[in-house]
């Protein structure tokens, strides 16, 4: 079935709210996607898109958003138009990798961002904008850059529960932005010296691991 007849079947079928387009090879999406609005869950990872096709931004009730695994660069300024997104995966499932060196500014006025993940692509800081993701419940960092910015900014992500860091080392002025997070129980660290000495820092977390 090619992505023609796939999106003919999920029209024909106002029931089904996620659409698995993944492990192909497509580098761009057909415009006839835009009407399925009952689609809520897009489904995209280990395909060929260099870009994020326009016309996922003409969907504005997506929930969740897989690209994982593809040959993204960039993330257009347009990601704001998805209001609706909850979780976005923008990092390494296995097979391809996304090269994202930067994320826009309009990432923040995501705001019911529950889930995001940018594992393994070359990015060295989040936007300053992060701090409005005040839902944002899951953070990917794991393969990030090695010279990556913890910015204090990452304080004000309040109901964030799971962390997963970039590899860099856990220093006391890191150690001193993790313990304002009050609902973090679950840290996932590429680089301790001593992680018995974390976890003592760390003791309202409950489960962390290298």
């Amino acid at each position: 079935m090619d992505i023609i007849e796939k999106i003919q079947f999920a029209k024909e079928n106002p029931h089904i709210t996620i659409l698995d387009l993944r492990k192909n090879h497509y580098s761009d999406l057909p415009n006839s996607l835009a009407g399925l609005t009952h689609i809520d869950t897009l489904l995209l990872s280990l395909n060929e898109f260099s870009y994020i096709p326009d016309v996922i931004f003409q969907m504005s009730w997506l929930r969740v958003l897989d690209l994982s695994s593809n040959a993204l660069k960039e993330v257009n300024a347009a990601i704001l138009g998805l209001s609706q997104l909850e979780d976005l995966d923008l990092g390494y499932w296995f097979g391809k990798r996304n090269c994202i060196s930067q994320l826009p500014d309009e990432l923040g006025q995501l705001h019911k961002l529950r889930r995001l993940s940018i594992q393994e692509n070359p990015i060295h800081r989040l936007p300053d904008s992060i701090v409005n993701l005040s839902q944002l419940e899951m953070l990917n960092l794991i393969d990030t850059s090695e010279h990556f910015e913890f910015s204090k900014s990452i304080a004000m992500l309040t109901s964030l529960k799971e962390l997963n860091m970039p590899p860099i080392a856990l220093t006391g002025d890191i150690i001193a932005i993790l313990n304002q997070l009050p609902e973090l129980s679950t840290l996932t660290v590429e680089s301790v010296d001593d992680l018995d000495s974390a976890k003592q820092a760390l003791s309202h977390i409950s489960h962390i691991t290298l």
